[in-house]
């Protein structure tokens, strides 16, 4: 079975295709801190009442739509933790890797610092009537797993699953089962919100227009199979990664290029290029801006698609 048909086998438990024919739906993709630009972008969109029946999330998307989720206020507490926080939350601190075995600390992420970061507000995103999923891969089988909320009982635990990339996080366990990052399997749920029937899907990416990954090196692959050589199912799905990602992102220019009814996709309008080993505040600040930038430019477009 391909992956796009196992995908669509997936379907909203609770909710019929008929119902969510006329719901929308926001898909936000991951790709760690290039997810700041996404705060600027969803930041304009909540200052703007924007507001969408579901939001589905991969990896770094699953924690920006859990923070959308919850409101404005969660929005600019993300952006503040990635601009302010970002040396203690971020690839270049070994304090990190020392103390939580982890290059992104996740307890300061959902738990603030015990300062002048507060917790993430998790009142505000269960309130809120907004339905938000995420995925994660399943480390035995390779495949990608969903956990929505309202049904997961732990979907801090999914999201951190969904978040944790692969050499760089350990694996999370979640009822006795191992997950990481959600992007190995699927890089934003587009195949999932068209299974599911919804009428509007907006599309939320973290990298620009004509962007196809490069292979993973040689020494990435062999490191991959060591570090996961009791895991035949994930090293089959992690090999298959690039491949799938650029077969994915050929499928939504084309289904921009043919104007596919219901379809808006909000993307960068130029690459983004973060240095991973020296992340800092005027970095961060400076990608968070553009995404605002560019959000404020597509709005009304945005606007008119969701009104009509």
């Amino acid at each position: 079975m391909s992956y796009k048909a196992r995908d669509e086998k997936k379907n909203h438990e609770g909710s019929s295709k008929d119902e969510n024919r006329l719901k929308t739906v926001l898909v936000i993709q991951g790709g760690a801190f290039r997810g700041v630009h996404t705060n600027g972008m969803l930041e304009v969109l909540a200052e703007n009442n924007i507001h969408f029946d579901s939001i589905m999330g991969i990896s770094a998307g699953a924690l920006n739509g859990m923070t959308y989720t919850a409101g404005l206020a969660s929005i600019r507490r993300a952006v503040r933790l990635n601009t302010e926080f970002v040396s203690d939350i971020g690839y270049s601190n070994l304090k990190t890797i020392q103390e939580e075995h982890s290059l992104i600390n996740f307890d300061l992420l959902f738990d603030g610092n015990g300062g002048d970061l507060e917790p993430f507000d998790f009142a505000c995103y269960e309130s809120s009537p907004t339905h938000f999923e995420c995925g994660a891969v399943n480390c035995e089988s390779g495949q990608i797993e969903y956990f929505k909320k309202g049904e997961t009982e732990d979907m801090r635990s999914a999201v951190i699953a969904s978040c944790s990339i692969p050499l760089l996080c350990p694996m999370v366990e979640i009822k006795g089962n191992s997950y990481l990052d959600g992007g190995v399997a699927e890089a934003l749920m587009y195949h999932k919100a068209l299974a599911d029937g919804y009428g509007k899907i907006v599309l939320m990416l973290t990298r620009e227009k004509g962007f196809r990954p490069a292979e993973n090196s040689a020494a990435r692959k062999a490191l991959l199979r060591l570090r996961y050589l009791s895991r035949p199912n994930l090293q089959h799905t992690l090999e298959e990664q690039s491949a799938r990602y650029a077969a994915l992102y050929e499928e939504i220019e084309q289904d921009e290029a043919e104007r596919k009814r219901g379809l808006f996709v909000m993307r960068p309008f130029k690459p983004i290029n973060i240095d991973l080993l020296n992340l800092n505040t005027e970095q961060m600040t400076a990608l968070y801006q553009q995404g605002r930038a560019e959000a404020e430019l597509m709005l009304p477009a945005l606007q008119k698609f969701l009104q009509a």
